[in-house]
């Protein structure tokens, strides 16, 4: 399989150093093509990503002086998912945001999983993230979930992508976050989950995450995270569970599918009917 990592940063510089030095440290990490998104307008970042020194690495520059936070977001995201796809030809892309550091066996887990599902219709991606107690004994587990999209850290498929475009999901990029845009899809099937996180967050320097970094949310994942260090490769096993942080998480049921569509159809509907009554000038 053709493989990348995205990265879409703007001014976290010291965030995206750790985020890279995490990535290179993980395990297969040089099978996989990085793909970095970023503001060049902002110095040390620029200078930074024009320092990196990988065989397989593509920047991406972009200015984005004249977009809102939320319009850079989303347009870094998707032009850095469009190169990955189009360009690299990935079958998958694992997507983090700067100020996320991986685990030691995140990509493997990926990949190994992917390769797992991805010829199942109702497969749309991997979340990385979980806030459940780590347990070593546990660290294999993993549960089929009918959920959106984690931001901080997910892989999505290339069949999944070009679904969400067929679809014209993301024409609303100045007022829902992307996650958003592509929720009521992603829940017409089921995501991949792991009961200990393969990832932690250290955003407390950003614009939507809390400013402690021991904040709940934070401490959480911390507590969860399998960590950088080397382990032996394991077995993961698909395992029936509820997530304790996340009622609205649910276990996967197919034939709660066509209730999930008939949602999706309806948010498909209202989003059509706001477009239009848009044109006349209503809203």
């Amino acid at each position: 399989m053709n493989k990348t990592i995205l990265i879409t940063t703007h001014s976290k510089t010291e965030e995206l150093k750790q985020a890279i030095q995490h990535l290179v440290a993980c395990k297969n990490f040089y099978e996989y093509h990085l793909v970095i998104v970023y503001h060049e307008e902002v110095v040390t970042t620029d200078t930074f990503v024009k320092n990196i020194n990988l065989k397989q690495f593509t920047s991406i520059p972009v200015n984005g002086s004249k977009k809102t936070k939320l319009e850079n977001i989303n347009h870094n995201r998707i032009l850095g998912l469009n190169y990955c796809f189009d360009e690299c030809n990935a079958d998958y892309v694992v997507v983090i945001e700067d100020d996320v550091l991986c685990g030691y066996d995140t990509l493997v887990f990926c990949d190994k999983l992917i390769e797992r599902y991805r010829e199942n219709k109702n497969f749309r991606g991997i979340n990385l993230g979980s806030k459940e107690k780590y347990n070593e004994a546990k660290r294999q587990e993993y549960g089929i979930f009918r959920y959106g999209l984690f931001g901080q850290g997910s892989a999505i498929t290339k069949q999944t992508w070009a679904r969400i475009k067929a679809l014209n999901l993301l024409n609303e990029l100045s007022d829902q976050g992307f996650d958003f845009l592509v929720e009521y899809y992603y829940k017409t099937g089921f995501v991949i989950m792991p009961r200990c996180s393969r990832y932690v967050d250290i955003g407390w320097n950003g614009t939507h995450t809390p400013k402690d970094p021991n904040d709940d949310y934070y401490r959480r994942l911390r507590e969860s995270w399998v960590g950088a260090s080397y382990f032996p490769d394991i077995d993961y096993q698909c395992m029936r569970f509820q997530f304790e942080w996340r009622e609205d998480c649910t276990p996967y049921d197919e034939y709660k599918n066509l209730v999930f569509r008939a949602h999706f159809e309806m948010y498909r509907l209202k989003q059509r009917l706001k477009k239009t009554l848009r044109k006349f000038r209503m809203l």
